[in-house]
């Protein structure tokens, strides 16, 4: 398994945080706690650029419907940039793909926090990318 990384930066004044590598039962928690520090002291809707997550097992993808739910009871909207990755083939196996707003690129997920919050926006309706056709999936 590829090491888990976790990076947070800023785009156009929104923090942005990028996980990369293999999302395991074992790597679940340093996900949980690299997210959590990404939602401390930020009043922002909150960026996760997973592009660079090798694989992602149903422990990795329960952290990312927590740290959903926490940011949602706060007002706020999570936005995952993913193209077509494990992440969206985890999210579109177990049907929650229309509940998050997914985006291609970094700029489009920051314009999408730009806009003043809706129902439509918070779980992506029209503006997400394409769910995945098919992928490998850890299980």
């Amino acid at each position: 398994m590829n090491t888990m990384t976790i990076r947070h930066y800023r785009y156009a004044g929104r923090r942005i945080t990028a996980v990369g590598g293999d999302i395991g039962p074992e790597q679940a928690p340093g996900l949980r706690r690299g997210l959590f520090l990404a939602l401390t002291g930020v009043a922002e809707d909150l960026v996760i650029d997973t592009r660079g997550v090798t694989t992602m097992t149903p422990a990795g993808l329960a952290v990312l419907i927590g740290c959903r739910g926490r940011i949602q009871a706060r007002g706020k909207s999570l936005v995952l940039v993913d193209e077509r990755g494990p992440v969206s083939a985890s999210l579109t196996r177990v049907g929650l793909f229309p509940a998050f707003a997914v985006r291609a690129t970094v700029e489009d997920a920051v314009r999408l926090t730009e806009r003043p919050p809706t129902a439509e926006r918070d779980r992506g309706s029209s503006w997400r990318a394409s769910p995945p056709r098919t992928g490998s999936v850890a299980r």
